[in-house]
C-alpha cells in the first residue's frame, strides 16, 4: 500500500495537523524518564552519574536493586502502550477523517510508536539522553502486533537465560520483530515499516555493546553497582550495556 494517498493535497491540512501532533505527543510521551524519576524520588540520585548511565530498566535495577529496576521498565514499558493507544483511539475516532489522512493508518502508528522509542533514548527532557529503546519498543508492540509482542519477550528472556547479556538479547529480539511483523501481518507496509525502522536504530543505541561483545568485555546482567560508585569511575553512557 502507499505511503501517501493520491489525493488533493487541501483535504489533508487537517488531518495533517492531527498526524504530526499524534507524533508529537508520542515522543513526549516516550521522552519521560521513566528511571530518572524513580531514581530521583526513591533515592534522590540522578540515575545517569551510576553504573552505564543510561536511563533504562537494566540500569536501574543494577543501582536501585530489582524491585526498583522493575517499576522503571515497566513504566518505560507502559509509556510505549499509552503513546500507541491514543493513536489508535484518534484514529479511530469521529474526529479523525481517514478518508483524507496524509497516512495510511497502519504507517502512522508505526511512525508515532517509532517516536515515542526515539523519545525514550533521547528524552528532550533531560538533555537528550536516555535509554536503548527495548522496553517501550515492546509497549508499542503490545498494541500494534501482540503476537511480535510476545515473540520477542520469550525470545529476550531465552537470550538473557543463556548468556547473562541484556544487550544481546535486544540484539536479537528486533530481528525476530522484524520477521514476525513481516510474516504475521502478510507484509502490511505500516508493521514491516516499524521492523525496517528498529533493526538500524536498535543496533545505533548499541554500537557500543556490540564492541565489548565482540570482545567479550560486556557486562552480564545481576552485578550490582555501589551508590558511591561515580562518573569518574565509568565509562562514557553510549559504552554502556542497557
Amino acid at each position: 500500500m502507499p505511503i501517501i494517498k493520491n489525493e488533493p493535497f487541501h483535504k489533508y491540512l487537517k488531518a495533517m495537523f492531527i498526524d504530526f501532533a499524534l507524533i508529537i505527543i508520542g515522543y513526549l510521551l516516550g521522552s519521560i524518564p521513566s528511571a530518572y524519576v524513580v531514581a530521583r524520588l526513591a533515592k534522590g540520585i540522578d540515575i545517569r552519574d551510576y553504573g552505564s548511565k543510561s536511563t533504562t530498566g537494566a540500569n536501574a535495577a543494577r543501582v536501585l536493586g530489582f524491585k526498583l529496576g522493575f517499576t522503571a521498565g515497566m513504566f518505560d514499558i507502559i509509556k510505549g502502550v499509552i503513546a500507541t493507544l491514543i493513536a489508535v483511539l484518534v484514529i479511530d475516532s469521529s474526529i479523525y477523517d481517514s478518508s483524507d489522512a496524509l497516512f495510511e493508518k497502519n504507517v502512522l502508528i508505526a511512525l508515532i510508536g517509532f517516536a515515542a522509542i526515539v523519545g525514550h533514548c533521547f528524552s528532550i527532557y533531560i538533555n537528550f539522553s536516555g535509554g536503548k529503546g527495548a522496553a517501550t519498543f515492546l509497549g508499542v508492540l503490545l498494541v500494534f502486533s501482540p503476537w511480535t509482542a510476545l515473540a520477542i519477550f520469550v525470545t529476550w528472556w531465552v537470550v538473557i537465560g543463556v548468556t547473562r547479556h541484556t544487550s544481546l538479547g535486544n540484539l536479537v529480539m528486533v530481528w525476530i520483530s522484524l520477521l514476525t511483523l513481516m510474516f504475521v501481518h502478510d507484509f502490511d507496509f505500516g508493521h514491516t515499516l516499524l521492523g525496517i525502522l528498529m533493526v538500524p536504530f536498535i543496533y545505533y543505541t548499541h554500537r557500543a555493546n556490540v564492541v565489548r561483545l565482540l570482545k567479550g568485555e560486556e557486562r552480564k546482567l545481576g552485578k550490582k553497582v555501589k551508590l558511591d560508585e561515580t562518573a569518574a569511575t565509568e565509562e562514557p553512557v553510549a559504552s554502556e550495556e542497557e
